[in-house]
């Protein structure tokens, strides 16, 4: 495993929530804040 996902810090969003079962991934939003931090970014999403 490469040191990148190994220093991956999972912060869940307040919208998360459970899916049914089997239900595929259909989409992923990304999204660009702009900050001079990750921190800062973090803190804006």
């Amino acid at each position: 495993m490469s040191k990148a996902i190994e220093n991956i810090i999972w912060l869940p969003s307040p919208n998360f929530d459970e899916r049914e079962a089997g239900t595929p991934i259909d989409m992923l939003v990304m999204h660009y804040t702009g900050m001079e931090t990750g921190a800062e970014a973090i803190e804006r999403l």
